[in-house]
């Protein structure tokens, strides 16, 4: 057997039960940015991956914001009001969302539906 490219023949997403950010693709994608979270495809991509790695670092920055130089922390707030969401709030939606994903996996898989 060769070390050849295949592709996956079955390929199965089950989504989690935590939702938030509804219709907000942009401002999600802008918060992901202000964070350093890098992520597949574009801003406006309504489906895209992340590496946990990336995702548990910006808990962390979350949850130290005050630490952060002061025009970090200025783009993470502008971006979280421009979600409408507290600082908080993004906190316990952001562990749910690791805690929900798959754990047997480096990348998280998430989709605006």
């Amino acid at each position: 057997m060769g070390f050849r490219l295949h592709v996956a023949r079955t390929y199965r997403v089950e989504y989690g039960s935590t939702e938030a950010f509804n219709y907000a693709v942009e401002e999600f994608h802008t918060l992901l940015s202000a964070l350093e979270i890098p992520f597949s495809g574009d801003e406006y991509d309504d489906e895209f991956e992340i590496a946990k790695e990336d995702w548990c670092n910006a808990i962390g920055k979350l949850r130290n914001l005050t630490n952060l130089r002061e025009d970090d922390q200025e783009n993470i707030t502008d971006a979280l009001n421009g979600l409408g969401c507290s600082l908080e709030e993004a906190i316990e939606l952001f562990e749910a969302y690791i805690r929900e994903s798959d754990q047997g996996n480096y990348y998280m898989h998430f989709a605006f539906l």
